[in-house]
């Protein structure tokens, strides 16, 4: 459990944050993916939260698993990118969640 357990983890997070880059750039310049705030708030909302979901639980398998993920073990530079990868996608889900309840109550127009 060590390079070969981080490795796919830090993908998914680039591949999350890319994806919530680009989904929170399209709202602040206020495109409508479906036509519907509505619609696109909810689907912004579910989205914000799985990006959030997962660097929550890498932070809970670390917490409560610790000593078997040996993280430790890695060099400092990859557990140092391993955490702020997580600390990345954790406010882009957040980024993309904010705007999305906005998009939903109408408080951002379109």
């Amino acid at each position: 459990m060590g390079k070969e357990w981080v490795v796919p983890k830090l993908k998914l997070l680039v591949g999350l944050l890319l994806i919530a880059s680009i989904y929170s750039y399209l709202m602040n310049v206020d495109i409508n993916l479906t036509g519907n705030q509505r619609i696109d708030g909810t689907l912004g909302i579910i989205y914000g939260l799985y990006v959030c979901a997962h660097p929550a639980a890498n932070v809970l398998d670390f917490v409560l698993y610790g000593k078997y993920l040996r993280l430790h073990s890695l060099s400092p530079e990859l557990t140092f990118f391993w955490w702020l990868m997580n600390v990345a996608v954790m406010y882009a889900g957040l980024l993309v969640f904010v705007m999305s309840l906005l998009r939903y109550t109408d408080f951002i127009g379109g």
